[in-house]
């Protein structure tokens, strides 16, 4: 089962059970829940990771891609994103690490640029404002002016 935050104290689970994702309150109760995965798209997803986004909750399936559902639970598509572990989301654009490469992909046109940084030994990134905080060799490094390193 995968977590992750939404808007007003809220929460979305994925239920591997079930193959579904559903939108707790604050008070534990079942406020959005999407249909079955598995019927929805014929893909027998095993997610690593989950976040919600401008309304928009996107579920990580390495070998499948990346999922994304709107603030109903409803599937809207996959993208074409594979073999990454963990994936941070900021307007339209979706940045991971593959490879040990940073990479931002545009949910708009759906292409994917390289971004000049050195990824390697990270293993956990987010964005926040203009700065990338990295987790590197289990030491937290943080780089000001992360829009100065994209193309």
């Amino acid at each position: 089962t995968l977590a992750c935050m939404s808007y007003n104290n809220g929460f979305w689970i994925f239920d591997r059970l079930q193959f579904q994702i559903t939108r707790l309150d604050e008070q534990l109760n079942v406020v959005q829940q999407s249909s079955n995965i598995l019927q929805m798209t014929g893909d027998a997803i095993d997610p690593t990771a989950m976040m919600e986004y401008q309304e928009v909750v996107y579920l990580n399936d390495p070998e499948i891609g990346l999922l994304q559902f709107d603030m109903f639970g409803g599937y809207m598509k996959t993208l074409p994103i594979k073999g990454i572990e963990s994936f941070q989301v900021n307007n339209q654009f979706i940045f991971f690490i593959k490879n040990e490469r940073l990479y931002r992909f545009n949910t708009l046109d759906l292409t994917e640029v390289e971004i000049a940084f050195d990824a390697k030994g990270v293993s956990e990134f987010m964005l926040h404002h203009d700065k990338l905080v990295v987790l590197r060799n289990h030491r937290i490094e943080v780089y000001e002016k992360f829009s100065e390193l994209q193309p």
